[in-house]
């Protein structure tokens, strides 16, 4: 083997390219990023629904490291080709030269090579720019969709919706004041196999979504009305969207009420403040009407759970978790548990008794009881 197709030099020439080779073999989607000289996207290779648990470095002094926090596994760029194609390195090492145009490669083939890596870095970063570009147009339009929407949810669908879960808004002391419903909001899905968009207008409950202080998307709940007269999420077939993505997006769903006084917002929250994390709008409104103390945080997934980025004077977290054994579940949140130790904060956690799924169904069920007493 020749010194240009050494491993050394295949490695080089990868990691020369890294945006390049990152974007070949997993592509970015709605909701990829770069964090830092880290390529946060799906996980192509398996079962993954969202960004957050797989990076792969592409710049700095750790260029072409990747790690998946969801199976434990990392490497080099080499071992990335070898672990997408599910094969040895030895047949990695050929699919490398073959991308990299190393096959029987000459000098004028060479200087060919290197020019079109160098038109593939500029291209990646014009991508990454553009990229960048497009979700701070999104992210604001998603805020003033928000701020067009309207704030007080009595008698709208998104009460109605939430009524079926036993979570009564005018019965919570004041109004979620993240939450907002929106009586004509577009929707647009496009079918990533098959290619068909759905479109339509649905009344939606729509959430302001910040990372820190900066606001950074808004959660849309499509909503539309049964034939028996009830409210649910649309017949769509995706209910829940996000416009916007920023790491560490979560809602600050409810602030607590304590001696009948809403608390200050969670950026200026007192010292040795708790902060409840959980999964879902849902989840976290049946926890508001359980502790209306509480403070609470929602994110939209488990792989966001240790991500938040929370003030220093939140010095305990309770991770909320539901009764479900899966073992992706389990592993976000010990992920989650340590990083807020690593953080320095005491962290605790709640899961409802069986044979309770999660808070909201237990809500349900005390709810259902309450209501036969009183019969």
């Amino acid at each position: 083997m020749s010194h240009i197709n050494s491993i050394d030099n295949i490695k080089y020439e990868l990691n020369r390219q890294s945006q390049h080779v990152a974007e070949h073999w997993f592509p970015a989607v709605q909701g990829s990023y770069i964090d830092g000289d880290r390529y946060f996207t799906i996980n192509c290779a398996r079962h993954d629904t969202s960004v957050g648990s797989f990076y792969i470095t592409v710049s700095g002094p750790n260029v072409g490291r990747w790690y998946d926090f969801a199976i434990k596994q990392g490497g080099d760029l080499l071992d990335l080709i070898a672990y997408a194609e599910s094969c040895d390195i030895k047949t990695a090492l050929s699919y490398a030269r073959a991308f990299l145009g190393m096959e029987n490669e000459t000098a004028e083939q060479r200087q060919a090579r290197e020019e079109r890596a160098k038109k593939a870095k500029a291209g990646a970063a014009d991508r990454q720019r553009k990229r960048r570009e497009e979700r701070e147009r999104t992210i604001k339009f998603g805020h003033r969709l928000w701020l067009s929407a309207q704030a007080d949810l009595r008698n709208t669908p998104v009460d109605w919706y939430l009524r079926p879960r036993a979570i009564r808004i005018n019965e919570l002391g004041h109004l979620p004041q993240a939450i907002r419903y929106a009586p004509n909001c577009k929707y647009k899905h496009t079918d990533k196999k098959t290619g068909e968009v759905f479109e339509g207008t649905y009344p939606a409950m729509l959430t302001l979504m910040n990372a820190g202080p900066k606001i950074c998307g808004v959660h849309r709940t499509y909503l539309q009305r049964h034939h028996d007269g009830s409210w649910g999420k649309a017949a769509v077939p995706k209910a829940k969207k996000i416009l916007g993505y920023q790491k560490g997006m979560g809602i600050n769903l409810w602030r607590g009420i304590i001696d009948g006084k809403l608390q200050r917002p969670l950026s200026q929250c007192p010292p040795e403040t708790r902060v409840y994390l959980c999964e879902g709008i849902e989840d976290g409104l049946s926890l508001a009407t359980l502790m209306p103390e509480a403070r609470i945080r929602v994110t939209v997934t488990l792989g966001e759970m240790g991500t938040q980025l929370l003030p220093e004077n939140v010095t305990e977290v309770t991770l909320v978790q539901d009764n479900d054994k899966h073992p992706d579940n389990i592993e976000a949140q010990r992920e989650a548990e340590q990083i807020y130790l690593a953080q320095g904060r005491t962290v605790r956690s709640y899961r409802p008794p069986p044979p309770y799924k999660d808070v909201n169904e237990m809500l349900m069920a005390m709810a259902k009881a309450n209501a036969q007493e009183r019969a």
